[in-house]
């Protein structure tokens, strides 16, 4: 199981929260965005910076789920 963040306009209180689950149950945490994106030292976290455009970061995150997966965002349309 991975768990991918729409991260464009993630809070940073929600992103600190992910990375403590993540890192505590071991988990692959992905953030997408269009710029580029911190994420704390830990081989299991990344950021992927996709290009800008509209649902750009949505599209990826859709081709790249698995069955099983976790995605947070607050973008209806892909949350359906």
């Amino acid at each position: 199981m991975k768990i991918w963040i729409d991260a464009d306009a993630a809070p940073r209180e929600v992103k600190e929260l992910v990375f403590k689950s993540g890192a505590r149950l071991q988990l692959q945490v992905i953030l997408v965005a269009n710029q580029t994106i911190w994420v704390p030292p830990n081989k299991l976290f990344s950021a992927v910076t996709v290009s800008e455009g509209a649902n750009e970061a949505d599209k990826y995150m859709v081709e790249k789920a698995e069955a099983g997966d976790l995605a947070i965002t607050a973008d209806i349309p892909l949350a359906a």
